[in-house]
């Protein structure tokens, strides 16, 4: 380190900024809009900054931004919010002028955008397309990298070519060299050599299974995925753009650090990154040791350098890619790299992995109770633990075996300061250390200035900072460590005003250090300070001359002897000159460490006047025979350990003498810990206090001096009061030295009493003063300041009374006050081809399968679902090849299949639809639209989709936005073709899974077949929250139905698992269950009215006058057959649910979740039959019974939210320890999940009876966040049928409702059919099944069954063939144990074949007839439950068609 870093702490100002852009111009020209990705980051962010302050010299006339949805913030919110950036001050009016949005996700093919060809949407010709979005994660999976970094970069160049861009410019990274150059030479600007292996082969690899492009990255020698991404990048970007004939630049920045000239001096973005990161995290003690290799620099280059280059790349500028980086240096922590790893290991790795176990622990023990674990408490050492290897991870570029070299066109500016730029990180590291949420702002801040000596820390932190002194005996070693263990007991936090510091390094003479004297902490605080700035300034530890009065004690006297302190006898030289203390001054001279000199002798907090050490003066004058420099050092303290001693000298009591049992006392109440904290000690050059007061009271520097010297009887000091030309202190420095400066002076006698005693609460020592009338000056000066501000504060106050401000609190007041009270105030004021797979499911969220660290693990790809985390799950890999008795491969997927072409639909239908629904999209027949809404997502459904088995799919898809165009829809299917028609599928979020919207074939139907979207009425038509009721059009999926309800403090309470994508019109049509049935009822108890749509017209009833429009509803009426409950399970068969009524609550008060663990099924199906005899009000919302094989799954999944540790098996046998304590084992347990909500009375009563009937069963709490986490698992089944679909592991829920009678007969029947099916079809493994109970009633409760088996080996027919054959196994082991068909999700046509077995052929002949009353023609040809073709068989029934056209005979 050098000295230079205080010097340049210091630094004289110079333009930043926009000023700086102006002073440096670019003499280059764009005439144009450019588009730009990733601004919203750190280098965009930069990067935009320069465009802006350049755009009158460029010539741009529009700024496009590429942005996409975040954090549920429209492109809108966050373009303003980015404009908000303090970066952008003096910019905002350019900023309106010429940027503007556009939504898009360069990470989703085709931006997310529906247009496959989207043209440029603005009249400014694109000049340039500038490419800076990426994922700087280093230790990103190969797929995920190549997708964010690869596939990305080629999309967006793809665009700038579409849009007719002149230029392309791709921000890469310096690094894409996978190895520094060999000597002294430097790396070159082309592109990388990747040997043999070709780039496009390469990223074909990494975006399947990645094993040979993992390969490739080792043997070419590249660090991680980032950089081998990067690379193959710029191959493939040069490729394209020359095949395009496009102009292409690449920009090669190294680790990019703050800026050096704008936005601003030192502004390092929203979040730490690179060498902030670095910095910040050391700061924080996240990472203890980061290594830097100190003979080979680490390359770091300032954002707005990057910015500049990039923008003359930008506008045209030579050479095709630029390399830019400087030498400097990161952190030395190790000069071996075998050290550092072990240092690394036990000093970051091991300690996070050890807090991370402690968290996990926590958060268990609290659960047990129902509490939670401080939420900051977990959310930081979750960061910890994502942080833990970025030390390693930075270990190529920060400590290379050779220097990083690169040959580029950068320059840098004349002003150029390499250790003010050190300096720069440094206080943005520290800033984001503060707070990870912003980082520096404008100038240079207080952390610059001081430098912290000391603060409370850890014994092995203290031992790290005391030993590892690089010219420190182990004698100062041992002392350093116990001198700041002791200051830790105090909680003491040393600081130092470093920039006052740095006139030292220019001094060429022996030092004499003239501290205050306020402590007996004093000399340890200035040994402290200079031995740990040692390296910066020419400071070794100083000689003390201690008062005699140390040298008579023992332990302390010889161990002060020992670290170079003599003792002087004060009053001693009084007569005459002591050859003694000449002698230790001389010793000290000639041994070329400083002096350390109390000049008033005794301490002075008493505001006693002591007289100074004449002899000691009179020896430093004789001896030394050369200028000597004396540097005052002012100290200040908040408490002090002896407060006690020194209020007694104030009060004129003799102070007691000094004792090592005293010391011994305090030395042992410090490892009791019960030591009070003192605060801060300060240590800065007396000067500023005379600067704080001359520009407060804008006096002379001069005069104000002189006022000082009158007041100095009580406070003397030596003092230089020479006028400073720096620059003028900032009301944050002033103040605090001013207030500081009126404390430790008699000034403050002068004051008015009650700001006296605001200063200082003690004593009153008002008395005689003596006249001095320089100080009389001050004084009064000073007192009209603050009198105007007592003043400007009543005004204030009165003010704010006459506006109705009852009681002003002290916020209010600085609020209204900033300008002059504030100082007064401490404080106060200062994210081709599978899409079709996951029809029902979120587009980004699925698991996959991946090696981990060696180990095969599941893994969901988005953080949709917080309970499920993005941690490998290894156990869930596990479990499933457990459970189904067969081995997995993680690379043995089902193979991808082309999908054949779907037939083409009936002539003469597209016009007919289009003339009924002429907007552009309402019709489509496109492949994708069709097989989506054939599809359900049943496994059958999905099965055929994957293997490609297509049966029929519907000829067109329509989506009506009112109940006019479904009529007319209606109408038109009647008319098509003369008369034959077409057949309509109302369809809405393609959840079913019972086949429900799949095509009838054509040899029971052969009309074409059009499936009628319902999601565009979506809509909630009004809320009469006062009558509890609302109307909803039939469309609106679940969530936004609960989030527009919620708009209105209303709830529907209608919580399906499929509740993301199902629709409300699905719920009526299939007489669905929600999972807060217990609370808000079924379907059938919500809906009051229906609308639906036949051939033949609306049916609507409406109990009431059916002439008042009024917004609401009766709840029962007894006028006839209800029309909802012949809607209710009609399948979409009888017509077009267009609209309901339906009942709604207010919103809950409270919502809690809650967990119980039981040893076993039967005890908790026990305790939930308790449960259920309970009075209804008394019932959770949802209470759900998981059996032991759910509860592993749970378990399994709920590992991708906790990090891996090397305490992972510890606390398992920890909790399985006390588990068995407690007589339960996971092998057997069962889990019961709950919510309650309602009013907190109602809760808290539900809640209280509950926990009698759990200590009655002998349950487990198992805590809230299990609940929680086990209700947000149900959504994961979905997902998880998808991924097992990739191994030919089929799966499906089988539902039903049993009389508790016989509900304990259900389950090991249907376990005992499938088991035996399953052998006679030799299958391989054995099934896999699980139960859970999810709703009670007085009569029985609700099973959902899961069942999977695996098919490995199976063709994909017989696969199916082989499930369903389970399947129905299974059902008729329900219904023959006394289970119903179906509780919540329909028959569809999947069930149909046993609904004879439930039914008479007389209400089957009637609900046929009642369909051909409505609809003749079979317009709505779904075909579900009754009117199913299989559900007639063993009738003497024909197919419907045939009924129609026997009618008409």
């Amino acid at each position: 380190m050098s000295v230079t870093l205080f010097q340049a702490m210091s630094a004289p100002p110079r333009a930043e900024g926009v000023d700086f852009c102006r002073a440096h111009p670019l003499d280059l020209r764009l005439d144009g809009a450019v588009l730009v990705t990733g601004a919203t980051g750190f280098v965009g962010g930069g990067i935009l900054f320069s465009l802006l302050s350049r755009a009158e010299e460029l010539g741009l006339t529009k700024i496009v931004l590429m942005v996409r949805r975040r954090a549920g913030k429209t492109v809108e919110e966050r373009l303003q919010k980015l404009k908000e950036n303090s970066m952008f001050d003096g910019l905002r009016e350019t900023f309106d002028q010429l940027v503007v949005g556009l939504e898009g996700d360069v990470s989703q093919q085709n931006f997310g955008w529906k247009e496959h060809e989207k043209s440029w949407p603005h009249q400014e010709r694109l000049k340039a397309v500038l490419h800076c979005a990426g994922d700087v994660r280093f230790q990103q999976p190969m797929q995920q990298a190549a997708v964010s970094l690869v596939s990305a970069t080629l999309q967006v160049q793809q665009l700038a070519s579409q849009w007719r861009s002149k230029r392309f410019l791709f921000v890469s990274t310096a690094f894409v060299h996978a190895v520094p150059p060999s000597s002294t030479e430097a790396l070159e600007e082309k592109l990388v050599e990747l040997r043999d292996f070709d780039a496009m082969e390469l990223y074909r690899d990494a975006m399947s299974h990645g094993s040979w492009a993992k390969t490739a990255m080792r043997e070419l020698g590249f660090p991680n995925t980032y950089t081998f991404a990067k690379a193959i990048a710029e191959h493939l970007v040069i490729r394209a753009c020359e095949a395009d004939e496009l102009d292409v630049r690449i920009v090669r920045p190294s680790i990019v650090g703050p800026s050096w000239a704008f936005p601003y001096t030192g502004w390092a973005g929203d979040k730490p990154s690179t060498i902030v990161g670095a910095g910040a995290l050391l700061a924080r003690r996240g990472v203890r040791v980061f290594r830097d290799g100190f003979d080979h620099p680490c390359p770091v280059v300032p954002v707005d350098m990057v910015a500049d280059l990039t923008v003359r790349a930008l506008c045209g500028a030579s050479n095709a890619e630029f390399e830019l980086g400087f030498m400097s240096k990161l952190l030395r922590a190790s000069s071996n790299a075998t050290v550092f790893y072990y240092a690394n290991s036990i000093l970051n790795v091991f300690p996070i992995h050890f807090l991370d176990a402690v968290r996990i622990c926590l958060e268990r023990i609290f659960s047990m109770f129902g509490q939670k674990l401080s939420k900051e408490f977990s959310t930081v050492v979750r960061v910890l633990v994502s942080c833990r290897s970025l030390p390693m991870d930075y270990h190529p570029f920060s400590s290379p075996s050779t220097p990083w070299r690169f040959k580029s066109c950068l320059r840098l500016a004349e002003e150029w300061d390499l250790f003010e730029y050190v300096l720069i990180c440094g206080r943005a590291a520290y800033a984001f250390a503060l707070n990870p949420l912003q980082g520096p702002e404008r100038g240079y801040a207080k952390e610059f200035s001081e430098i912290r000596i000391c603060s409370k820390e850890t014994a092995m932190t203290d031992a790290l900072l005391a030993f590892v002194h690089p010219e420190a005996s182990i004698f100062y070693s041992i002392a350093a460590f116990v001198v700041r263990l002791g200051l830790s007991w105090i909680s003491l936090t040393v600081t130092v005003d470093g920039t006052s510091l740095s006139s030292i390094t220019s001094l060429d003479a022996p030092l004499v250090l003239c501290p205050q004297h306020r402590s007996v902490l004093d000399f340890v605080i200035i040994g402290l300070m200079c031995s740990q700035l040692q390296p910066l300034l020419p400071l070794h530890l100083p000689h003390v001359a201690a008062d005699a009065e140390f040298s008579n004690l023992p332990v302390l006297g010889w161990a002060l002897s020992g670290l170079g302190a003599f003792f002087v006898r004060r009053g001693g030289g009084a007569v005459q000159p002591d050859p003694a203390l000449r002698a230790k001054v001389g010793r000290v001279f000639q041994s070329g460490r400083p002096l350390e000199v109390f000049l008033e002798g005794l301490r002075s907090r008493g505001r006693r006047q002591l007289r100074l050490r004449t002899g000691l003066l009179k020896a430093l004058r004789d001896i030394s025979q050369r200028t000597v420099a004396l540097v005052p050092l002012a100290m200040s303290y908040e408490l002090l350990p002896e407060d006690e001693s020194l209020y007694k000298e104030m009060c004129g009591l003799p102070r007691d003498p000094l004792r090592t049992l005293d010391l011994l006392f305090w030395v042992v109440r410090g490892l009791k810990d019960e030591l009070p904290p003192v605060g801060e000690a300060f240590m800065r050059l007396s000067t500023l206090h005379c600067r704080a007061l001359s520009e407060f009271l804008q006096q002379d520097m001069d005069k104000v001096g002189r006022w000082a010297v009158a007041g100095q009887r009580a406070e003397p000091k030596k003092q230089s009061m020479s006028s400073s030309c720096q620059a003028v202190l900032r009301e944050c420095e002033r103040w605090p030295l001013l207030l500081q400066a009126a404390t430790l002076t008699p000034l403050r006698r002068r004051l008015p009493r009650p700001w006296a005693k605001w200063l200082v609460e003690g004593p009153d020592d008002s008395g005689p003063q003596e006249k001095q009338q320089s100080l009389d000056e001050l004084a009064t000066a000073l007192c009209a300041h603050l009198t105007a501000a007592e003043q400007a504060a009543q005004n204030c106050i009165d003010a704010l009374r006459k506006n109705g401000i009852v009681e002003v609190t002290e916020e209010h007041l600085v609020q209204e006050t900033k300008p002059l009270l504030s100082p007064l105030v401490p404080s106060a004021v200062s994210r081709h081809l599978g899409a079709f797979f996951v029809l029902n499911s979120i587009a980004d969220t699925k698991f996959i399968a991946q090696y981990v660290d060696g180990r095969p693990a599941a893994q969901i790809t988005s953080q949709r679902y917080k309970a499920l985390g993005q941690q490998p799950m290894y156990r869930l890999w596990e479990l499933f090849q457990r459970k189904l008795s067969v081995p997995l491969t993680v690379r043995d997927l089902m193979p991808e299949r082309p999908m054949p072409d779907l037939p083409k639909p009936a002539e003469g239908l597209e016009e007919i639809l289009a003339a009924v629904l002429p907007q552009e999209g309402r019709v489509r027949m496109d492949a994708d639209a069709r097989l989506r809404a054939g599809t359900g997502h049943g496994l059958a459904d999905i099965w055929r989709l994957r293997t490609r088995l297509l049966e029929r799919f519907p000829d067109a898809v329509v989506r009506p936005e009112t109940e006019e165009e479904v009529q007319a829809l209606l109408n038109a299917a009647m008319s098509y073709n003369h008369g034959v028609g077409f057949g309509i599928i109302p369809v809405g979020g393609r959840t079913n899974v019972t086949s429900a919207t799949k095509c009838p074939s054509t040899e029971v139907d052969s009309r074409p077949m059009v499936s009628l979207d319902m999601r565009g009425l979506s809509k909630v038509l009004w809320v009469n929250a006062e009558d509890g009721v609302a109307m909803i059009e039939a469309g609106i999926t679940g969530m936004d139905l609960k989030k527009s309800l919620k708009k209105h403090g209303v709830t529907m309470g209608m919580e399906p698992d499929s509740m993301e994508l199902s629709t409300l019109g699905g719920w009526i049509a299939t007489r669905a269950s929600g999972m807060k049935r217990a609370r808000y009822g079924n379907i059938e108890d919500m809906v009051l009215e229906v609308r639906l749509i036949t051939p033949g017209g609306a049916i609507w009833q409406r109990h009431g006058d059916p002439k008042a429009q009024a917004e609401t509803a009766i709840g029962r009426a007894s006028t006839n057959i209800g029309l909802p409950a012949m809607v209710l399970g009609s399948e979409g068969c009888l017509g077009v649910i267009t609209s309901a009524v339906v009942r709604v609550r207010p919103l809950p008060q409270v919502v809690e979740y809650q967990s119980v663990v039981f040893p076993d099924w039967d005890r908790g199906a026990s305790w939930m039959r308790e449960v259920a005899r309970m009075p209804a009000g008394l019932r959770p919302a949802s209470c759900r019974l998981m059996d032991q094989n759910q509860l592993q799954l749970a378990q399994a999944l709920k590992q991708g939210s906790e990090e891996i540790s090397a305490w992972q098996s510890l606390r398992n046998s920890l909790k399985d320890a006390f588990l068995h304590w407690k007589g339960i084992s996971l092998e057997d347990a069962a889990a019961v999940t709950l919510v309650f909500e309602g009013h907190r009375a109602e809760v808290n009563l539900q809640k209280k009876e509950i926990s009698k009937l759990v200590s009655m069963a002998g349950g487990l709490w198992g805590g809230a966040s299990a609940g929680s986490a086990g209700y947000t698992l149900t959504f994961a089944i979905a997902y998880l049928r998808d991924f097992g679909l990739d191994y030919r592991i089929l799966s499906e829920s089988l539902e039903t409702m049993v009389p508790w009678s016989t509900i304990h007969e259900v389950w090991p029947a249907v376990k005992m059919a499938v088991q035996r099916e399953h052998r006679q079809l030799r299958l391989p493994g054995k099934p896999f099944m699980s139960c859970r109970m999810t709703q009670l009633y007085d009569e029985g409760g609700v099973l959902y069954m899961y069942l999977a088996i695996c098919t490995t080996g199976l063709e994909a027919q017989s696969a199916l063939a082989a499930f369903e054959s389970l399947e129905h196994a299974a059902r008729c082991a329900i219904l023959n144990a006394g289970g119903c068909l179906s509780h919540h999700h329909g028959v569809g046509k999947l069930r149909a074949s046993l609904l004879p077995e439930t039914q008479s052929l007389v209400l089957t002949q009637a609900l046929r007839n009642f369909k051909m009353a409505l609809d003749p023609s079979n317009v709505l040809a779904a075909r579900n439950g009754t009117w199913c073709t299989t559900a007639l068989e063993g009738s003497d029934s024909q197919s419907l068609a045939s009924d129609a056209h026997e009618s008409e005979d």
